[in-house]
């Protein structure tokens, strides 16, 4: 387990930053903070997190980010942990239950970011450089996927990409021999 992110690791960080702050109780939750300006304990809102979050965007800035605070969200915590689970290989039910999604609506969280999906994807596309499929010499004249059966769509002469044979039906014609 990382170092870093342990989750038992970070509870125990803010059990002890939530011991430290004057005035706790055994009831303060783990959204308290003390709050320098009026001296005594706040929770975190939406709206102050959103604040900070764009504020930290803002001084970063656009071209360190790639987006502007504008950009930024309640849910961005969210959407930025769905999609690093998803580009590191976490299984989807994975994801699912660590969001305790009871729906695929975590898919909303997840962009279609072409660059990061498509890593090393052509790497393993050229593992199997050439494959034939060797058709049995007892095949069975029924079966579709024989050369010339009824059922077997992939046509032997196409007709401005059409089957000559089988032209009412819409799919792609793909050979199944070689």
């Amino acid at each position: 387990m990382d170092p870093l992110l342990c989750p038992v690791k970070a509870w125990a960080y803010t059990v002890r930053r939530l011991r430290i702050i004057p005035g706790h109780t055994s009831s303060t939750t783990v959204d308290t903070f003390y709050d320098p300006i009026t001296g005594s304990l706040s929770r975190f809102t939406a709206a102050a997190l959103l604040l900070l979050y764009r504020a930290i965007a803002k001084a970063m800035g656009p071209d360190e980010l790639g987006f502007t605070e504008d950009d930024i969200g309640t849910h961005s915590n969210r959407s930025s942990a769905a999609m690093n689970m998803y580009l590191n290989g976490i299984p989807v039910y994975t994801i699912m239950l660590l969001g305790r999604w009871s729906s695929d609506a975590f898919l909303l969280y997840i962009r279609k970011q072409a660059q990061e999906l498509s890593r090393g994807v052509s790497s393993s596309m050229i593992n199997t450089p050439s494959f034939f499929t060797i058709p049995d010499e007892n095949c069975n004249p029924e079966d579709p996927r024989t050369r010339n059966n009824i059922n077997n769509i992939a046509p032997s002469q196409f007709t401005n990409g059409r089957s000559n044979t089988r032209i009412n039906i819409v799919s792609p014609h793909l050979h199944t021999f070689h």
